[in-house]
């Protein structure tokens, strides 16, 4: 646009120029009055500065001049600014709305966890009371049947080959007795003698169960006369 203008401006003054005709001599006083006195005296621009040329002067106010915005450039950037800042708006109302949706699924998931660590809780205390229960009746069942093994003992390292019949291996164990611990014991004290646990490369030991716990205590209390023989003698522990 500057170009264009600038380009009219010098055709303008080119042709006032060439147009004028040229004073030999300077005019005298009575041609100076009357030409002064025809034509009224051009106004200066305020921005040409002192021995500064007119074209350079028009430059500077076409520069400052493009600068300016015309009635259509000012509408068109309100209209452009009314877009933006609807178009802004729209999109803070629906981050908001994204917020609020999610400040609720936040609270929601939060009640929920609540819910959650409530119900986490109430198990464990149910969890702790059951382990309570379950020891205590693992205590009570291990007191009985330690209770029913009273007159139990165990015989180790009785070879296989030494028994074969239960009654068998009932005279071995009370010759054992009789023999060894130095507790006369006969067949009729035994309730049952057998041997426990499965075959293997070593002897099995063999369990015996007494009618009277006294004869039991008995041989249990002499056993350390086995020591050095390769019998061993043993409470039936669970």
């Amino acid at each position: 646009m500057f170009e264009v203008v600038m380009s009219g401006v010098n055709h303008t003054i080119s042709e006032y120029f060439t147009s004028t005709p040229k004073r030999a001599h300077p005019p005298t006083d009575s041609e100076s009055d009357n030409s002064f006195s025809e034509r009224p005296a051009p106004k200066r621009l305020n921005m040409a500065k002192k021995g500064e040329p007119v074209q350079a002067a028009l430059k500077e106010l076409f520069e400052r001049m493009g600068t300016l915005a015309t009635k259509e450039d000012v509408q068109q950037m309100k209209e452009h600014v009314k877009t933006f800042t609807s178009e802004v708006l729209e999109k803070l109302e629906k981050m908001e709305g994204q917020m609020l949706d999610l400040e609720a699924k936040t609270t929601a998931v939060g009640k929920e966890v609540k819910v959650v660590k409530g119900k986490t809780t109430r198990l464990e205390q149910n969890l702790n009371v059951h382990d309570i229960r379950i020891r205590r009746m693992e205590r009570e069942t291990n007191d009985l049947e330690q209770y029913s093994r009273r007159s139990h003992l165990r015989v180790y390292r009785i070879p296989e080959a030494a028994t074969g019949q239960p009654e068998d291996i009932t005279k071995t164990v009370c010759g054992i007795f009789t023999d060894l611990v130095g507790v006369k014991t006969v067949p009729g004290d035994i309730e049952v003698a057998h041997r426990a646990g499965r075959m293997g490369d070593k002897a099995r030991p063999v369990l015996v169960r007494f009618f009277d716990r006294k004869k039991r205590d008995a041989i249990l209390q002499n056993r350390r006369k086995l020591k050095g023989k390769t019998v061993v003698v043993d409470e039936d522990l669970t």
